[in-house]
């Protein structure tokens, strides 16, 4: 019950930006889970279009992340990935943009991925949680990067 009051106590803007935080969330955790993960790049691509354009307000890019970690809590499995294309597409939408980058490394013989999401000034966005510098990144895929 505490969190739907919490919730309730948000102000109108915060909780439609939660909302669509969590719908993102949702939508990318069940397509991973049923599709390949080419396909559903072309879905997150197609929904990040049609943004608002024009420049975004300050911290724009800040609020939206913080909405999709907060929404994430609220999501099984929702791994660093499933994070990072909520966020390149709520981003998006919003004129914000940023980089989405995957990298990889070997810990105990393992190989290991992460997502994370940067924006142009190189600060990390969401993903961050991790030394990073570990990590050899990906070349961007298709459509992704600069």
């Amino acid at each position: 019950m505490r969190p739907l009051r919490n919730f309730l106590r948000l102000p109108s803007g915060e909780r439609r930006l939660l909302l669509r935080a969590l719908l993102a969330v949702k939508a990318i955790r069940v397509a991973l889970w049923l599709l390949p993960f080419s396909r559903v790049r072309q879905m997150v691509a197609r929904a990040a279009s049609g943004g608002q354009g024009g420049v975004p307000a300050p911290g724009t890019d800040a609020r939206i992340a913080d909405a999709v970690e907060r929404a994430a809590g609220y999501v099984p499995a929702a791994s660093c990935l499933v994070r990072a294309l909520a966020l390149r597409v709520l981003l998006e939408r919003a004129g914000a943009g940023g980089e989405l980058r995957i990298g990889v490394e070997r810990e105990d013989g393992r190989l290991r991925a992460h997502a994370w999401v940067v924006r142009g000034d190189g600060m990390v966005l969401i993903g961050g949680d991790h030394d990073l510098t570990r990590f050899t990144v990906l070349p961007a895929l298709p459509g992704e990067g600069p």
